[in-house]
């Protein structure tokens, strides 16, 4: 399922496989892997959908939908944090007194930035 550096892969997963079976956490072993958390995860996410295709090597010939295996990168959680800056003027009236009827209607959409050097 891997071609390079299979030895090592095969090693590292074992051992994560191990911990984990046995109730561990990867964190506890990270220290002794040749890779990050991270890194070992999407390793692990390649392999298994590897395997999962290689197990579909003859194609339907009539498939009620067609089958498409994605390939993410990176499988690992991550948290996104973001925030917005709204500023609502008042279309008139009291602002000492305001009324709800002078408030605008305003739409609040989100877009992804490039990202933080």
């Amino acid at each position: 399922m891997h071609p390079e550096n299979a030895n090592e892969v095969f090693k590292t997963l074992q051992k994560i496989r191990h911990t984990l079976a046995h109730g561990g956490q990867i964190s506890s072993v990270i220290d002794d892997l040749p890779c990050s958390q991270e890194e070992a995860l999407n390793k692990l996410a390649f392999v298994t959908w590897s395997a999962i295709s290689m197990m579909f090597n003859k194609a339907d010939p009539n498939p009620d939908a067609p089958l498409d295996f994605g390939l993410v990168e990176n499988f690992a959680r991550r948290k996104i944090v973001g925030g917005a800056h709204v500023v609502v003027g008042m279309l008139g009236g009291d602002p000492e007194n305001p009324d709800i009827k002078a408030f605008p209607k305003f739409d609040l959409s989100v877009s992804r930035a490039k990202p933080l050097k």
